[in-house]
């Protein structure tokens, strides 16, 4: 048997907008490249003041509601660079946070 998180979010409905919106600002903000494959994704964002205490406090907060991702920060000369991780199943999941950081929609959604 393993020992598998399940796919969930326990972030209620009127936190998830908010949430989104975050993801949003900041990638507006400071989001300079994205780059997805399957279960894997890889944010950069420009190292400008308070950048990297942003996407800290979104990693936090995702790391409470969405425990079956992984998101690991790290400095880069000038950027910080955003990597997610998500379990086969989860690709939807992993879209739709690289699509808020784009300030996009996912298709269909």
């Amino acid at each position: 048997m393993t020992d598998r998180t399940p796919i969930a979010c326990s972030l209620g409905a009127a936190g998830y907008p908010k949430r989104l919106g975050e993801m949003a600002a900041l990638g507006e903000a400071a989001l300079v490249d994205a780059r997805t494959r399957a279960g894997h994704a890889e944010l950069r964002f420009a190292g400008g003041a308070g950048v990297r205490e942003r996407v800290h406090r979104i990693v936090a907060a995702e790391s409470e509601c969405c425990a079956f991702r992984e998101m690991t920060v790290a400095d880069e000369p000038e950027a910080v660079l955003l990597t997610i991780d998500a379990p086969a199943g989860a690709d939807v999941v992993l879209e739709e946070i690289v699509a808020a950081f784009r300030n996009e929609r996912v298709a269909g959604r």
